[in-house]
């Protein structure tokens, strides 16, 4: 599903594009979508690297997410998909992007799953004011928190709020 957000935004853009797999397929003939898999980024890596390209971008099934590869072919973890592919683009600033922009990373952080009961909880809750979702992600063995506010202020608030009623 990334192919089509990704042709809808960068073809509006001022950048340079090599596709990989922009042929919607779900029976994912290349390999798996889960860029979380190492084996899975191989090909994005190796065609960074061949075409010396400045970013690798590399989407998951469904493409509520997005992972990065620098001009190195080194992985970047990944937030939100397109806002993310587009902001990090050499062609959405007048900046080159390159291993520079995402600084030093060590490994990918890693906690504890959350209790297995709350792993088969979707949780939807609508307020006059603000809302959320919890749910459990798709590849991984943790929930996902998704929550809107009308400030940040109130967001990060909220957010806490309900990220203590879930860590309790």
């Amino acid at each position: 599903m990334g192919a089509v957000g990704a042709a809808a935004i960068f073809d509006r853009l001022p950048v340079e594009t090599v596709r990989m797999y922009f042929e919607l397929d779900g029976t994912f003939p290349n390999h798996p979508a889960d860029p979380l898999i190492e084996a899975n980024r191989r090909d994005v890596v190796e065609r960074v690297r061949a075409e010396e390209a400045d970013l690798g971008i590399a989407w998951d099934g469904d493409a509520d997410r997005c992972f990065f590869v620098d001009d190195t072919g080194a992985y970047v973890p990944g937030d939100s998909s397109p806002r993310c592919s587009v902001r990090l683009s050499p062609g959405a600033s007048p900046a080159r992007r390159s291993s520079t922009t995402f600084g030093p990373r060590g490994p990918s952080p890693t906690g504890s799953a959350p209790p297995a009961g709350l792993l088969s909880y979707h949780i939807s809750v609508d307020y006059d004011e603000w809302h959320f979702n919890v749910r459990p992600s798709n590849t991984e063995a943790l929930l996902r928190l998704n929550l809107e506010a009308g400030s940040r202020g109130d967001m990060e608030r909220r957010r806490d709020e309900v990220l203590g009623v879930i860590r309790s």
